[in-house]
């Protein structure tokens, strides 16, 4: 090893003290610089910001949404032929559109997290349990939605057909003057031969479990064809077009429950349940 002298040592220690400051110092310079790039960066990116922000951009939020199977509602649409449409649904296509047409503002969804089920696909839904009468769990099978689904398209179709057609199709053929009774008359003797009638009745049971009620209940709802039920009652002009309809009553107590409030009406109108509109005074007949 060399000797060095105590100069050369002092010397030597100089240097090495230089050389730390000089390190500390460009450090110390680098980290200064390296703070005011990151302050000039913030800057910008605040005004950017806030000159954004003046335009009032809305951020639009991300959402996970599930597509819907609509296979069945395409097929249906696209495969079937009229008479096949026709024999599903019990409609032609063009009443279809013409139902779709007055309801669709009723029965149309948006929703967020999935697809929602298309106007049509809805309408086919309720027209398919009307015309077939199939359970439940069998269309929502088919269609491949939950059965919880069809129970609601189905009553919120119906709701709004209801609400939609009642005055253009039952009210409005509803005789509300002894003219119009007459002319019901005139029209049913025409076209069917049958004197003094102005409208046919008839009516189906729709099975029911035996609601709770105990031994009075079985009596009310169980009919001649030994099953527990509601009945559809239903009257037609000369020209097949309802004028008044009736469901959900008992089957002992459907035609007290059915005339009732029809014969109210005639008589509130006509202030007679059956005025002489013949030579010979004849009552009004409701053919079955």
């Amino acid at each position: 090893m060399p000797e060095y002298s105590a100069r050369e040592a002092l010397l030597w220690q100089l240097i090495a003290k230089n050389r730390k400051r000089r390190l500390a110092l460009h450090t110390a310079l680098r980290t200064v610089y390296q703070r005011r790039q990151l302050l000039l960066r913030v800057a910008c990116l605040t005004v950017l910001l806030l000159a954004n922000n003046n335009g009032a951009v809305v951020l639009s939020r991300s959402c996970r949404r599930f597509l819907r199977n609509v296979g069945w509602f395409t097929n249906v649409w696209s495969t079937y032929s009229e008479k096949r449409f026709k024999e599903t649904f019990r409609i032609s296509r063009s009443t279809f559109m013409f139902l779709l047409g007055r309801i669709r503002n009723l029965i149309e969804k948006d929703t967020t997290t999935e697809e929602p089920i298309s106007p049509e696909g809805r309408l086919e839904i309720c027209l398919y349990r009307l015309a077939r009468g199939d359970y439940y769990f069998t269309i929502a099978e088919m269609a491949e939605i939950v059965e919880r689904t069809v129970r609601y398209i189905v009553n919120e179709v119906t709701t709004a057909i209801v609400e939609c057609l009642w005055e253009d199709t039952f009210k409005k053929h509803m005789p509300k003057s002894e003219d119009e009774f007459r002319s019901k008359i005139l029209d049913m003797e025409e076209a069917w031969q049958f004197p003094c009638c102005w409208s046919a009745v008839d009516g189906c049971h729709t099975p029911i479990k035996c609601p709770p009620g105990g031994l009075e209940s079985c009596k009310e709802y169980h009919n001649f064809k030994n099953f527990f039920s509601v009945v559809l009652m239903g009257m037609v002009d000369s020209k097949y077009r309802f004028v008044w309809a009736s469901c959900g009553y008992p089957s002992i107590r459907m035609t007290q429950s059915f005339f009732s409030p029809l014969i109210y009406g005639i008589k509130s109108r006509t202030r007679t349940i059956s005025p002489k509109l013949a030579r010979k005074w004849v009552p009004f007949l409701y053919l079955p």
